[in-house]
């Protein structure tokens, strides 16, 4: 016992004189300013791969909090963010179901609130979770509660202003020669966004006959590019080793004469191609002179808009765009670009782990909400 003590305690010291050589090699432009830190000096992030990656092969994530492995290597997103995991597979809570009841005082106040400021439709579109399409590679353990809180959201909280996105994913995800969302990454990919805006032009056409929507060759798949790991890769310190598919449709091919402005200074962000705004937590003007109707859309959206953008801004001439946050917290932000811009529409862009924020609980100025 003595003896292996001694092994423990001289491989430990050993590590500790080594792990400070070893991040001083990789990375030299560094170490010589910050060979006097600990924070440098004993770190594991060079160290961490080594560990990772082999127990990623065997199905074990070292912070299942912020990442789940399933089946063959498919990577979903833990409980850290949003309680993903638990609002997925658990009955929704009664503090849930009173949430919800306050989210959809919010919607219906909003809705009337737009309308009396010349807002021809409201719509929030829901954008699934990985795991609310890709089912088949979830831990058994994870499997859906039903109903579940989303499900309680999408049938009670003024159903007719929601666009439910998951059941034309998982019946189109079944045809589809690639899936819809990235291995390694929790976001859909740019055929996921592609099959969402159709779904989504669909639900809306009977409400909207009147408008145009791209033709169905949009949406076909034209290659498949291989991609860097995602977000969930990199929370296991894996990006660089884990690699992923980027399939390319259509859309984001076909030529096109956009401009990006800061919408608050008017400054020219881009000019020329169509394509994806990032997050925008500023607002951004996008005109489209091509887009096949002429209409303004204010589009509140998150980090799912992205990929989903250049089919907006194919649709409509011209679409504002901004963080749904950053319009509805405080909501005097969204009443005040209304009144300022005057859109025909307001869509909004939300995934699905996020829909019950408590940013959706707050009505316009004046109205009942939270």
């Amino acid at each position: 016992m003595r003896r292996r003590i001694h092994a423990f305690l001289a491989l430990s010291l050993l590590a500790l004189l080594a792990l400070p050589l070893l991040n001083m090699l990789a990375e030299p432009r560094l170490a010589d300013q910050k060979w006097h830190k600990r924070s440098f000096l004993y770190r594991l992030d060079h160290l961490a791969p080594l560990l990772t990656r082999p127990l990623y092969e065997l199905g074990i994530s070292l912070d299942a909090q912020q990442v789940v492995i399933g089946r063959a290597g498919w990577l979903y997103l833990g409980d850290l963010y949003e309680a993903t995991r638990s609002a997925h597979r658990l009955p929704p809570s009664a503090a849930e179901h009173q949430q919800i009841q306050q989210i959809s005082q919010a919607t219906r106040a909003w809705d009337q609130r737009l309308r009396e400021q010349g807002v021809q439709m409201l719509r929030i579109m829901v954008a699934p979770n990985k795991e609310s399409v890709l089912t088949e590679a979830l831990p058994q353990w994870a499997a859906a509660a039903r109903p579940n809180a989303t499900d309680l959201l999408l049938s009670t909280a003024s159903p007719q202003l929601y666009v439910d996105l998951r059941p034309a994913l998982r019946s189109s995800q079944a045809d589809s020669p690639e899936p819809f969302f990235y291995h390694t990454d929790t976001h859909w990919n740019l055929l996921g966004a592609g099959a969402g805006f159709r779904a989504f032009a669909q639900q809306l056409s009977p409400s909207a006959p009147e408008l145009r929507w791209p033709p169905e060759a949009s949406y076909r798949l034209v290659r498949t590019d291989p991609r860097g790991g995602g977000d969930l890769a990199r929370f296991l310190r894996l990006q660089g080793q884990l690699q992923d598919r980027e399939p390319i449709p259509q859309f984001f091919l076909e030529p096109a004469d956009v401009q990006h402005l800061d919408f608050e200074s008017g400054q020219l962000l881009h000019h020329g191609a169509n394509v994806p705004v990032d997050m925008p937590t500023k607002s951004v003007l996008v005109r489209n002179p091509a887009a096949l109707n002429s209409k303004r859309v204010l589009w509140l959206r998150d980090s799912f808009g992205g990929a989903m953008s250049p089919l907006m801004v194919q649709t409509f001439s011209e679409v504002l765009q901004l963080h749904w946050d950053r319009a509805l917290e405080p909501a005097t932000q969204l009443d005040s670009l209304v009144r300022q811009w005057r859109p025909d529409y307001v869509f909004i862009t939300v995934v699905e782990r996020a829909a019950r924020a408590p940013a959706f609980r707050n009505a316009p100025p004046g109205g009942q909400g939270q």
